[in-house]
């Protein structure tokens, strides 16, 4: 799973897509956000399909984040083959009223067979 803060904007803003910007050796298999409660933040590589629990996900694609309120934008995905997998960075669309806008995380994911 990679995942992203994002604290959403006044008005509220409505999730478009979630893109792996030059994404190598994986797939998505699902894309979904989390509130995030007291600055928790819950996203571990070994965790079962049930954490974090399925009735807390709402589907990315057209979620409606709440002004002022933090989720944990969520992309589940699995390697292709046994060779390591990258992302540079992952690039949010969304919308505020009938404009629409991106952001772009900085982070870089690398997934390997163990750490280094």
């Amino acid at each position: 799973m990679l995942g992203q803060i994002v604290t959403a904007p006044s008005p509220a803003a409505t999730l478009v897509t979630l893109t792996l910007d030059d994404a190598r050796g994986m797939d998505v298999l699902d894309q979904y956000v989390v509130p995030v409660h007291d600055d928790e933040f819950l996203l571990l590589p070994e965790a079962s399909a049930d954490v974090p629990p399925a009735e807390s996900r709402t589907p990315l694609q057209g979620a409606v984040l709440e002004a002022g309120t933090t989720y944990n934008v969520v992309t589940k995905v699995t390697r292709t083959s046994d060779d390591d997998a990258a992302v540079t960075s992952m690039t949010l669309a969304y919308r505020v009223g009938s404009r629409q806008y991106t952001t772009t995380s900085k982070l870089t994911y690398e997934l390997k067979d163990r750490c280094v």
